[in-house]
């Protein structure tokens, strides 16, 4: 300077890990922009025309034991089958059975979660990390789960201090063990090996192109579904118990399935918005709920009209096909 002085100045010529969320909220592939104004492409729009809309948030999916300060993990990922869905967004280059060493960072992927505002984002994002299934070695994910559980996050009054003053190591510790220590989920599973050979049979309804079209599928050796594990990560906040299963026709039952006194879920998914009260009065073909499967939001409707006198599940709950959602008088 021509004063004398010295002056430090540091230039991070790199786009940001976090640009995920930047994209999700803009709409701009950012990754695309770099590439071509590299070569020698320029920007055709100003920041003026930027917009943003909605919330969003990215988890690094790192190979660490939360429970051990955070050291690096190593070893094979025995399973790897990233979350997905309505909002969900996986940046990764990790495949079922590859090695992860210790020569390199220790981010195995990205998960990016967008809602249209911070509260159904974090709805949102407590289902994909409960669905995000990694074995063979330790992840950071159950510390994720816990900071979504914690009310200094969710209320938005963490800062860069929140790992040294609100969250103890006993509560990590607790978390690194109900949601996940890296070993196989199957655990002691060989004993029910009987039960594992059972062929489940579902119907859904898709959407192509604004057409609609029903379509059945088998899943061979499913694994039976931990119901505690849903109401731990992936059971939203509402702290409901897991919805009543409809019985079949062929069992004696209180509980009409169709279009009786019940209105219950066509598939699997998870539940974005409840919308009618106990005590309301409903038509037939009136939306009782939203529910969130296949990448698509789903309009749970009525086959007939009566009085709501129940309400059995609440917003971010996880459902099965033939669950009971809403009970009708």
């Amino acid at each position: 300077m021509k004063d004398g002085e010295f002056y430090f100045m540091e230039v991070n010529t790199r786009i940001q890990v976090e640009h995920t969320v930047t994209e999700e909220i803009t709409g701009l592939d950012i990754v695309k922009w770099q590439l071509r104004v590299a070569a020698g492409e320029e920007i055709d729009f100003a920041q003026d025309d930027i917009t943003f809309d909605g919330h969003a948030m990215e988890f690094r999916i790192n190979a660490e034991n939360a429970a051990a300060e955070f050291e690096p993990a190593t070893g094979t990922l025995d399973t790897y089958d990233p979350a997905g869905g309505l909002g969900v967004r996986i940046d990764d280059a990790v495949r079922q059975g590859d090695a992860i060493g210790g020569d390199y960072d220790s981010m195995i992927a990205k998960l990016i979660v967008s809602a249209a505002d911070r509260e159904a984002c974090l709805t949102r994002s407590e289902r994909a990390l409960a669905e995000f299934d990694i074995e063979g070695l330790q992840t950071i994910i159950p510390f994720h789960r816990l900071m979504l559980t914690d009310e200094a996050f969710s209320n938005s009054e963490h800062t860069t201090k929140y790992l040294d003053e609100e969250l103890d190591h006993d509560r990590i510790e607790e978390a690194v063990s109900q949601w996940g220590d890296g070993d196989s989920a199957d655990g002691d599973a060989g004993e029910e090996s009987d039960d594992d050979d059972e062929t489940t049979e579902r119907e859904y309804t898709i959407e192509v192109n604004g057409k609609r079209f029903e379509v059945g599928l088998e899943a061979h050796d499913a694994p039976a579904i931990d119901v505690d594990s849903i109401d731990a990560g992936g059971g939203g906040n509402s702290g409901m118990e897991r919805p009543p299963q409809a019985e079949s026709d062929d069992e004696e039952s209180a509980v009409s399935v169709e279009g009786g006194d019940t209105v219950t879920a066509e598939m699997q998914g998870t539940i974005l918005s409840v919308d009618v009260d106990a005590g309301d009065e409903i038509a037939a073909g009136d939306v009782v709920c939203v529910l969130e499967a296949m990448k698509m939001e789903n309009d749970v409707v009525t086959e007939r009209g009566g009085t709501v006198t129940e309400i059995m599940v609440g917003e971010g709950d996880s459902v099965d096909m033939g669950d009971v959602l809403v009970v009708l008088e």
